[in-house]
């Protein structure tokens, strides 16, 4: 995490216990349309205020996140949130492909703007 996402790192009470939530994870995105392409790990932990906090944490070791991996990465986390609507939701993904850096990370809807 520290490599990764230092600034997401910095939140979290490291001192606090964390729990894997697979379980959880497997039921909201289990079904057929997204069943092949799970996001890796969902993962409860304590931000450094107290807050609980659910890490969703997506590794793409293909090489390549594929055009449609900002749409899948809100399909996650719209299921999450559907089911978990009270829960503070992080997104990380790690990408092992040299792409420009804003290609990923923000996903709309064709024909809207932000």
């Amino acid at each position: 995490m520290q490599l990764f996402f230092a600034d997401v790192h910095a939140l979290i009470a490291w001192h606090e216990p964390y729990e894997f939530l697979d379980a959880e994870l497997q039921k909201i995105t289990g079904d057929a349309a997204l069943s092949q392409r799970r996001a890796d790990r969902l993962v409860r932990v304590r931000s450094r205020e107290g807050q609980e906090l659910w890490l969703l944490i997506h590794i793409e070791v293909q090489g390549k996140a594929g055009a449609r991996f900002s749409h899948r990465m809100f399909q996650y986390y719209y299921r999450i949130h559907e089911h978990y609507p009270e829960m503070e939701l992080i997104t990380l993904a790690v990408i092992t492909n040299q792409r420009a850096r804003a290609v990923h990370g923000v996903y709309a809807e064709a024909g809207v703007r932000s």
